[in-house]
């Protein structure tokens, strides 16, 4: 797979400057399994140098002279190429992609580069790209750019020391002479996140590229290295302690909340019902909730449900097992509402996204949502008189406290919740699980008054 560089003789160059002259490509050869059985499938990526045969001869020689620019370039591309082709289980588009895409290996910013783009693919069997990882690491490239001042920062530049300055620079708020705010502080909690995202790329440049030597990484234990805080192990829950009898209250209030017949409040039941969509879809994300697919209605063991992986965790390393949500009839009723009218098995459940969609796009749907959603839930619960708050993300710890209390065994709980793989042996939900979920909505439906 060690790539090489060619001047392509296909296609001469017909007109403009180069007229006249060939495309200078770096070729690789990439081996690919069809039917179990090995192939290697050529790609060769474009460099925008061109050149005669007999260029390409001078410039490929000892004493390049006057084309010493352009075999500079090829030598940086073809540096670059034979990183790629270091990549585990590298695909040939995946490598034009790559030395088409930004990023040169040879820098932290680079890497930064690099990891933004492989983030940003869409995964060929889900459609989903972790736009978020990509969000992440951008900021942190941008940070860290911003205080030093520059776009190249090199490996060994990222010692402790300079770790340290650039966290008393991120912590501190910096004003002109006339008082105005040119620079503002960020929270200890952002810079170490932004630390966590260098931390990554760094790594990167260890194994599988090998860059740097894994002692060059400065961060980890001991006087020469810079400590990044564990993640603090108090959760972010939204606050329910109160007792179970008035959680049971304020549940029943939101179940039965109507919004007012009133323009400005047209909205607000809409949004409540994704809510509970949310609150009996086994406490799914919204995230999630917004990406259930028609084809995702199954029947398993003779019940209906919509059967789905969690976006959270669908790039993690270990097996994922589906998650089950059992369509009651409190959730069947806010499908018939809200639900898409289509029967194309590829649209979603609910209209919000829809298939011609890609994933940058369909993430900046589902965060104009849940945007417009806490809006409109924040007033509701104003006008419910609600203790407790109220957002795209509250019917999770609603749901799951409510059974927690309930004396649901928490093993259940989680694997409702699909914090745990399901039994193989059943494969989806196993007999036991049924039986429970069979019942739950009897504890999370509105108690009407005997």
């Amino acid at each position: 797979m060690q790539p090489k560089i060619i001047l392509d003789p296909r296609k001469e160059i017909t007109t403009g400057v180069n007229k006249g002259r060939f495309h200078c490509k770096i070729k690789a050869s990439i081996p690919v399994y069809v039917d179990g059985k090995k192939k290697w499938v050529a790609r060769r990526a474009k460099t925008q140098v061109f050149a005669t045969p007999k260029e390409f001869k001078m410039m490929m020689g000892d004493r390049p002279g006057s084309l010493q620019g352009q075999r500079d370039i090829l030598d940086n591309l073809y540096a670059k190429a034979k990183t790629i082709c270091k990549i585990p289980g590298l695909t040939p588009d995946q490598y034009i992609r790559y030395m088409e895409g930004k990023g040169n290996f040879e820098s932290v910013t680079g890497m930064f580069d690099y990891y933004i783009g492989v983030c940003s693919e869409e995964d060929e069997e889900t459609g989903e790209a972790r736009d978020g990882n990509a969000l992440a690491l951008t900021g942190a490239k941008n940070f860290f750019c911003r205080y030093k001042g520059s776009n190249h920062i090199s490996y060994a530049e990222i010692t402790k020391e300079w770790l340290e300055s650039c966290k008393k620079w991120a912590l501190s708020e910096i004003k002109d002479e006339n008082g105005k705010v040119v620079k503002k502080a960020v929270s200890p909690a952002t810079f170490y996140l932004y630390c966590r995202e260098l931390r990554t790329v760094m790594n990167l440049a260890v194994d599988p590229f090998k860059k740097i030597t894994k002692d060059e990484i400065p961060f980890g234990e001991g006087k020469s290295k810079f400590k990044i805080p564990g993640s603090s192990k108090k959760k972010r829950k939204i606050k329910l302690d109160i007792s179970t009898e008035q959680l049971i209250i304020e549940k029943n209030k939101i179940l039965s909340f109507k919004a007012p017949n009133e323009p400005q409040f047209y909205s607000m039941d809409k949004y409540l019902n994704y809510w509970k969509a949310s609150y009996f879809g086994n406490g799914s994300n919204m995230a999630d909730v917004l990406r259930w697919k028609i084809k995702n209605i199954e029947t398993v063991n003779g019940n209906k449900g919509i059967l789905f992986k969690r976006k959270k965790t669908e790039n993690t390393e270990e097996e994922e097992e589906p998650i089950f949500v059992l369509i009651g009839p409190e959730l069947q009723e806010i499908i018939n509402k809200e639900g898409n009218k289509s029967l194309d098995p590829e649209e979603y459940i609910f209209p919000v996204l829809n298939k011609k969609m890609n994933s940058a796009e369909r993430n900046t749907a589902i965060r104009e949502f849940c945007r417009m959603m806490n809006r409109s839930l924040k007033r509701a619960a104003k006008r419910m008189g609600l203790q407790i708050k109220l957002s795209s993300g509250s019917a999770r710890y609603l749901m799951s406290t409510l059974l927690d209390r309930s004396g649901i065994p928490n093993t259940a709980i989680k694997q409702i919740l699909g914090h745990n793989s399901l039994a193989m042996q059943d494969h989806y939900v196993s007999p036991y699980l049924m039986d429970l979920m069979k019942n739950i909505n009897t504890i999370l439906s509105e108690q009407k008054a005997g």
